[in-house]
């Protein structure tokens, strides 16, 4: 299963997760391959809520700096939040704070 947070539609996300989950690169204003700096300084959260201990995977350290560090270790009903901010639409800046309540 795969989420994919879409800028245009909020900068701050939920992602219920049962299940193993990839979160994808997220959709952003006015990105495209010919103008990759659109959506730059754009930060927000996603905020990742397990049902079990399910797996969660950024999407490629390429696009997440610092996501290849994400290991979580989730039990039911934990919640992380990756506060992110944007480079361009390949690089994203992120810090992960882990089971921060329910």
């Amino acid at each position: 299963k795969t989420a994919q947070p879409n800028l245009n539609d909020s900068e701050n996300f939920l992602v219920d997760v049962s299940g193993d989950v990839l979160i994808k690169r997220p959709i952003v204003k006015d990105s495209s391959a010919d103008n990759q700096d659109k959506g730059h300084g754009v930060s927000g959260s996603i905020f990742i809520k397990y049902t079990s201990a399910d797996v969660v995977t950024l999407d490629g350290s390429y696009v997440f700096k610092d996501g290849g560090s994400y290991a979580p270790n989730p039990t039911a009903g934990s919640i992380d939040r990756i506060d992110y901010i944007i480079r361009d639409p390949f690089n994203i800046q992120c810090n992960v704070s882990y089971n921060i309540g329910n």
